[in-house]
């Protein structure tokens, strides 16, 4: 008999790693459908951070500090250092530089395998908890059932690692509630929380936008002791984590306070927090981006409210219904304050996290406070799932095939360029799918240190910036004259040059003329010839 128990307890453990199996199958998938890291869909992003964690890697503070992401970039330091061949960290910069692909490719494996491990971790947690299997998938899918994970882990950025340290904070919350009562109990506790405040904190410097879900272990807290050891731990966390961005923090402090200021996108736009023509379309837009948070959220309040009305005398239940509602609210707060500035996976974090509504709810079902109607709760959640599955499924399928399209069209359109030109004869610009321009955005936000290492493998290479108007090489400006002293140019980017910022145009010298001369979805190839008495000379 108890050798029965065992296997069945082993089973259902084995059981719970079918979710996180299923996740890194799709993302198998879709990073075949992505294709590399440097088209121009994909670039903008993780060669900021590659290059970054190369700065880290050499003792520099890093530049990119806007979200701050310096957990991405310390840990991508920490993975180069351990997985670039080379004697010493000159050799393994240029062993890096030479393929940054191999470089992107491990960290967004460790990012990935991280987010699995902690799925896993999620459901055999959940399952433990309640003994059954049923539970443990229904509080580890909720991350599967929203497409904003997926998309997270395709690339390297802060979203990458927002999804496992939300899932360790969901279930250090979920631990937290297990607590025997006792010595050893409190001595858990404390340490939970502890836990808490660095898991918090590590997402917060992650990206800021985490910053909400840092009230959760204060909330759950039950006396002040806990909120000041919990407090105190995000406070010293929040310092430890910032230790490579110690001498840019004015930066970050003047960039956060431009986007709490300013009503448009990334501290532009006119004075104020928010615009009052947009926020609530774009509040509405948001929350349709994320139905199944909005749903949880919706049940969630509904089963809190009314457990709480009635006044159960069950003392879990009281807890769970409370907990339910605070949650509630911080994710709706969250909700509104991403809104701001609107895109879906701004709220990654708050949609992530509804897997500890799951856990709430499915406690309150175990409950008497909701026995009676069990039955009729399991039937409308059964549906409820598979209409969730049914949707992201139909997501999966038009991402895979969009990721494919634009794939398959820039790889293309890289082909067509190289039979137009050679590079020494080339002009790129913002999205251009070139791996050369995928290092010189990765060098231009990384204070250009590795400008020359740059310049020395792919010489002879001109690029226009499209923010400040001018055309530079991977060290800097270049002047307008040089770059069109020997003859015909081709330009490649997504052609949006007519969509530059006020008081910025594309410098062509006089005499010089742009036709189009071939076009994708994405990318536009572009001719620069000189006019001379009416006639192109080539």
């Amino acid at each position: 008999m108890i050798a029965s128990k065992v296997q069945v307890r082993w089973a259902g453990r084995f059981a719970q790693l079918l979710f996180p199996l299923l996740l890194a199958g799709i993302l198998i998938r879709l990073s075949d459908d992505r294709g590399p890291f440097w088209l121009g869909a994909n670039s903008d992003g993780s060669y900021q951070y590659l290059f970054n964690s190369l700065l880290v890697m050499n003792d520099l503070p890093p530049c990119h500090v806007i979200h701050p992401g310096t957990t991405v970039q310390t840990l991508g330091s920490l993975l180069l250092t351990a997985t670039t061949p080379g004697n010493g960290v000159e050799a393994m910069t240029y062993n890096v530089l030479l393929a940054p692909e191999r470089s992107l490719m491990l960290l967004q494996v460790f990012f990935t395998a991280f987010a699995v491990i902690a799925l896993a971790t999620t459901g055999v947690f959940e399952f433990e908890r309640t003994g059954s299997v049923l539970c443990g998938w229904a509080v580890s899918g909720v991350a599967l059932l929203q497409i904003e994970t997926y998309r997270s882990l395709l690339f390297v950025h802060p979203e990458a690692l927002l999804v496992p340290l939300t899932l360790l904070l969901v279930v250090l919350l979920i631990a937290r509630e297990q607590v025997p009562p006792g010595p050893s109990g409190k001595r858990r506790q404390r340490l939970i929380d502890v836990s808490l405040g660095l898991i918090a904190a590590a997402g917060v410097v992650t990206k800021v936008t985490f910053a909400p879900l840092c009230l959760l272990p204060l909330l759950v807290q039950s006396g002040w002791r806990g909120v000041i050891l919990t407090g105190g731990s995000m406070i010293v966390g929040t310092a430890g984590f910032l230790i490579p961005l110690r001498t840019q923090l004015p930066r970050v402090f003047e960039w956060f306070t431009r986007i709490a200021n300013h009503t448009g996108v990334y501290g532009e736009g006119e004075s104020g927090f928010l615009d009052p023509k947009n926020y609530f379309s774009d509040l509405w837009r948001m929350a349709a981006a994320h139905p199944v948070l909005c749903a949880v959220i919706g049940v969630s309040a509904l089963a809190g409210g009314a457990v709480t009305l009635s006044r159960p005398g069950d003392p879990r239940a009281r807890r769970c219904s409370r907990l339910l509602l605070l949650t509630c609210a911080v994710q709706a707060l969250g909700l509104m304050i991403v809104a701001k500035h609107p895109a879906p996976r701004y709220a990654l974090p708050l949609a992530v996290s509804a897997a500890f509504n799951v856990s709430l709810l499915l406690e309150l079902m175990r409950s008497s406070a909701i026995g009676r109607p069990r039955t009729i709760v399991r039937t409308i959640a059964a549906l409820a799932a598979l209409t969730a599955v049914a949707a992201i499924g139909h997501e999966l399928r038009t991402s895979s095939r969009d990721l494919r399209s634009d794939r398959d069209d820039e790889i293309e359109m890289k082909r067509r360029v190289d039979e137009r030109a050679p590079q020494s004869k080339r002009i790129e610009y913002y999205r251009s799918s070139s791996p050369e321009f995928a290092l010189f955005i990765g060098n231009g936000h990384a204070w250009r240190f590795f400008a020359p290492l740059l310049s020395e493998l792919h010489p002879n290479r001109v690029f226009f910036d499209v923010i400040r108007g001018r055309f530079e090489s991977f060290a800097g400006a270049i002047a307008t004259e040089g770059v069109f002293s020997d003859g015909p140019r081709v330009l490649f980017g997504d052609g949006n040059l007519e969509k530059l910022a006020p008081g910025v145009s594309f410098p062509l010298p006089p005499g010089w003329t742009m036709r189009k001369v071939d076009q994708g979805r994405i990318s536009i190839i572009h001719q620069l010839e000189h006019v001379s008495t009416g006639s192109v000379r080539q």
